[in-house]
């Protein structure tokens, strides 16, 4: 009875999470964009449309290959939902459009992006989506490489309704470094002077971090 007792609990609270961080590492990339658009389209039904103005569309593009190497595919610019800046499976990172229209320049929009790649670093956001999905949907990814239709439904108020942790300016100072990326502007926008500390570049970005017409297309990327 114990050693059955003890394969049950494996079963129920084990297997399930091992199941989901092993279908995480398994994926192959295309099918992480393709889950990774339909949490964001179930993200959208509280968001309201994507920021969409077509000048605006280039720039975040251009944000996204400026942080290619960290990890970020694609940026949203969203009007409201997301407080500041989420990240999705497939290297997705909403933003809060406050963050491009209220900002100084291009380094606050970059410094949460790069932010949400350091937490997909650190905690594969797959694993958090499988893991909502359930062992039978994540099962049937695995063998038939699509999850099951609907398994999705409501993942963005689950999402919404978790707070991430605060990243510290151990993880952060390094990671802003490799991109060439002041850490005062994110900083300054968390209310957080201690991160000063570990800011890389203290006088600035040693490099822009978008040319100027693409961060005046940014700021403007929900005028339409």
């Amino acid at each position: 009875l114990g050693v059955l007792a003890v394969a049950t609990a494996l079963a129920v609270f084990w297997l399930p999470g091992a199941m989901s961080r092993h279908a995480a590492l398994v994926l192959p990339d295309a099918t992480r964009a393709a889950i990774g658009q339909a949490a964001l389209k179930d993200l959208l039904r509280l968001t309201g449309s994507p920021c969409a103005a077509p000048l605006g569309r280039k720039a975040e593009t251009a944000l996204a290959a400026r942080l290619a190497s960290a990890g970020v595919n694609q940026i949203v610019v969203v009007r409201e939902g997301v407080v500041q800046a989420l990240a999705l499976p497939g290297g997705i990172v909403v933003l809060n459009h406050a963050l491009v229209e209220h900002a100084q320049d291009a380094e606050t929009a970059a410094g949460f992006a790069l932010a949400e790649a350091l937490r997909m670093q650190i905690a594969d956001p797959m694993v958090k989506l499988l893991g909502y999905a359930g062992p039978l949907a994540t099962a049937r990814l695995m063998a038939t490489g699509r999850l099951p239709q609907g398994v999705l439904d409501g993942y963005a108020e689950a999402l919404l309704a978790q707070s991430p942790p605060p990243l510290a300016g151990s993880l952060l100072g390094p990671a802003f470094r490799t991109q060439n990326l002041s850490l005062h502007a994110y900083a300054s926008a968390l209310q957080d002077s201690a991160l000063d500390a570990a800011d890389p570049f203290p006088a600035g970005s040693p490099q822009p971090i978008l040319a100027d017409r693409d961060w005046v297309s940014l700021q403007a990327i929900c005028a339409s």
